[in-house]
Parts: structure tokens; sequence; C-alpha cells
């Protein structure tokens, strides 16, 4: 198994264990944040479409909380390593920068981050990069060449922590034309 699959299936365990031990509970209970200790009710996010979903502090949402969880389980995979991550969340970029050995930060848009670069089309060298973070970022762009990229610029054994969010009823998941066309 290729370390994208490995990453996938430590973050699929990650949350089923997670879910498996969590009950239920109601809309705007308070909550604990993993990611910056704040106590009390989570606001709505996604347009409004999840209540209880966002942290009012650090403004994390479940998969940052999620990755956190998942750095804490695994800090070594960060940890002294060169790391690369698209489209870095604040709070989850707070987290990393102190654990590696060199923490580069990329966006297409211009003053998101470290650097302005195109996931497609990644302007670094071969194997440059322990790490790879990319959450939900795919679903924007083609993949196909976005995970080819990733994988250019890992060294090997390197690490892809890679987020997709799964919804029911999208009928576009996709920027590339082989995927979004309706066969």
């Amino acid at each position: 198994m290729n370390a994208i699959g490995r990453c996938y299936w430590s973050l699929v365990v990650t949350a089923s264990y997670i879910s498996s031990r969590l009950r239920p509970l109601p809309a705007r209970h308070p909550r604990q944040c993993n990611v910056c200790g704040y106590e009390g009710p989570f606001g709505p996010a996604g347009k409004g479409t999840r209540n209880d979903a966002r942290c009012p502090r650090c403004r994390s949402v479940e998969r940052d909380r999620l990755f956190k969880l998942w750095l804490e389980s695994t800090p070594e995979a960060i940890a002294g390593k060169e790391v690369l991550h698209f489209a870095p969340e604040k709070s989850l970029a707070s987290l990393i920068r102190p654990l590696a050995a060199r923490y580069v930060t990329a966006d297409i848009t211009p003053g998101r981050a470290d650097r302005v670069l195109n996931i497609e089309a990644i302007d670094a060298a071969d194997a440059s990069f322990d790490a790879v973070i990319c959450s939900h970022v795919l679903e924007h762009v083609d993949d196909r060449k976005a995970l080819a990229e990733i994988y250019r610029v890992l060294r090997p054994g390197g690490l892809a922590p890679i987020a997709l969010p799964i919804v029911k009823g999208w009928r576009r998941r996709s920027k590339s034309p082989a995927v979004a066309a309706p066969a």
C-alpha cells in the first residue's frame, strides 16, 4: 500500500474509532474544541448547512478537529519533516508549524499562503517534501493531475494526509471532464 493509501486508511480507522465512542448530542450542546481548548456551544458552518460545527474561538470545523486527533496519534508524521500544506487552515497551521522542520503553505489565490502554487502543476522539485497536506481541495481541481503532482513532490516513504468531503446528492464532484460527465 502506498503512502496515500496508508494515510487514507489511517484517517478512516481514526474516524471510525472516534465515531464508535461518541454519542449524538443535541445541537448547541456545550462542546470542547480539541484544537484551542474552547468550551461552550459551537456555531454553524458550511453556509449554515451544519449546525453545531464551528468553534467560535479558533474557527475550526469537524475536519480540523479530526486532523488534530490524527496528528496527536501520529506526531512523527510531521515532526522534524518538510511539509507542504495546500489551502492551509489557520487552526491547523498553528499546530503544524511548530512541529515541522520546514512548513510551506500554498494556495492558488495570492495572499492566502506563503506561496502561490497550482496543485495540478506544483512548482517544486521532485521528491522535495516529506509530507503534503491537502484537505478539501481535490474536489475543486482535476484530482488525477493533483494526485500525480503530490506523488511527484513527495520523497520516498513520504506521507500525504488528504481529506475529501463526501456529500450525497452532489451532481458535480470534480472539475475533471471525465469525472463530471453524467455517464
